[in-house]
């Protein structure tokens, strides 16, 4: 069972960045807790949906008010993430889509060859370069 949420202070001994942090936990189908990933910026970070890839991978997407990949500095309003988890819980990626507008996400999917697919809603012009 796999659980995204906001957490304003550190979940399991994790570093806690600010306001409200990404955490991810992953348990047993018993309910034991296997592992658990805080990740933030200063600023706020809301999940919104989890899918799992063919090889087990985790993906979270949902939106943040930080510079949650490191290319989005100096934003103030709400940009959408992706975070992309290995099946032992290390973080392998993050990405996040915004512009000067509020933008929102509705939900994520993962294709059968592992695509990562998101729904929201973004205003403005984005671009989507990796």
């Amino acid at each position: 069972v796999y659980q995204a949420l906001a957490a304003g202070g550190s979940v399991a001994g994790q570093p806690h960045a600010g306001d409200k942090d990404l955490v991810l936990v992953k348990d047993s189908p018993t309910g034991t807790r296997l592992w658990t990933s805080e990740l933030g910026t200063t600023r706020l970070e809301r999940a919104y949906g989890v899918a799992i890839d063919p090889a087990g991978n985790v993906v979270v997407t949902g939106y943040t008010t930080g510079d949650f990949d490191g290319a989005h500095g100096g934003n103030l309003t709400d940009d959408v993430f992706v975070a992309k988890y290995s099946p032992a819980g290390a973080h392998l990626w993050s990405k996040g889509f915004g512009n000067a507008f509020p933008d929102g996400v509705g939900g994520i999917g993962v294709d059968g060859a592992g695509a990562v697919l998101v729904i929201g809603t973004l205003r403005g012009g984005v671009s989507m370069a990796p």
